[in-house]
């Protein structure tokens, strides 16, 4: 579950509301018809990242809809921000998270 939060005005925006909705019926244990396993929604947490980091610069992890307010406005206009429902038990190899990268080359 990700959103983009663009530059020009967070609080205004439609991709704002659908998460508030979610945290709260994530809080409220509303989980009928949810696609994601009640596992993951346990504990409601949410990220924050910014469009233009790498390396997990300026990620910040939030559990409520308060303090994702609180974070988005003390940020600069000017920058974009992706809010993803956080995997609170990730998949783990060897009891640490993993990704997999695959990189293909084409040739015509």
């Amino acid at each position: 579950m990700s959103f983009i939060l663009s530059s020009t005005d967070y609080l205004d925006s439609e991709d704002l509301s659908t998460v508030r909705r979610l945290f709260n019926k994530f809080d409220k244990k509303h989980l009928v018809g949810e696609k994601l396993p009640a596992k993951q929604l346990a504990k409601n947490l949410w990220i924050l990242k910014p469009e233009n980091e790498n390396r997990g610069r300026g990620i910040e992890l939030v559990s409520s809809y308060k303090q994702l307010l609180s974070l988005l406005c003390g940020q600069q206009k000017g920058e974009s921000f992706i809010i993803q429902k956080y995997i609170e038990r990730p998949l783990l190899y060897e009891g640490r998270k993993l990704d997999i990268r695959m990189l293909a080359l084409i040739d015509n």
